[in-house]
């Protein structure tokens, strides 16, 4: 299911030149993918953004990547990428623009939109790993490991409730009745 499209706004442009595999991002697309934007704009290989990625959605990207610089014709991903405040889905579309002899693509422009996720904090999604590495553990028989993940998901429960600002229930009263 797709948000509502007014949570998606235009995040740059980016232009790969294939033969020297350099890709330039503009500002804002460079700081969403963790890139500093001088670097961005100099030009980062495909691997580096790879790195910005969510490691699930990542060997799509590298698989496309090497299709497209083979191929040719158009690109569209969609992937999500990790900051400290949020996570992101990040939707590139562009178009081989100049191809070689044999038609091997040379170049390609396109462009990012960022689809906005304010609901699913970095933390939350860890906590996700770490609830699917506490039934692992627990399974394997290893308790010490297993107090050690339940620790770091009560911490991360911690953060994120302060983080929601979610007031403490309070206490019932008891009363004792003689």
């Amino acid at each position: 299911m797709r948000p509502p499209i007014d949570v998606a706004r235009f995040a740059g442009a980016w232009r790969w030149l294939v033969a020297s595999n350099s890709v330039f991002l503009g500002a804002e697309l460079a700081l969403l993918l963790g890139i500093d934007p001088i670097e961005g704009r100099a030009g980062v290989k495909p691997e580096r953004i790879a790195q910005s990625i969510h490691p699930d959605d990542r060997a799509p990207y590298v698989e496309a990547v090497e299709r497209a610089s083979f191929y040719g014709g158009d690109i569209s991903l969609s992937y999500r990428v990790m900051s400290s405040e949020a996570l992101h889905r990040i939707e590139i579309a562009g178009s081989c623009v100049r191809a070689g002899r044999g038609g091997r693509p040379l170049e390609y422009l396109g462009g990012a939109h960022v689809w906005e996720q304010p609901d699913e904090h970095p933390l939350a999604m860890a906590a996700d790993h770490l609830l699917n590495a506490a039934q692992l553990v627990r399974g394997a028989g290893e308790k010490s490991l297993s107090l050690f993940i339940d620790m770091a998901l009560m911490e991360m429960a911690t953060r994120l409730a302060s983080r929601e600002k979610i007031p403490p229930k309070p206490c019932p009263r008891i009363s004792v009745v003689r």
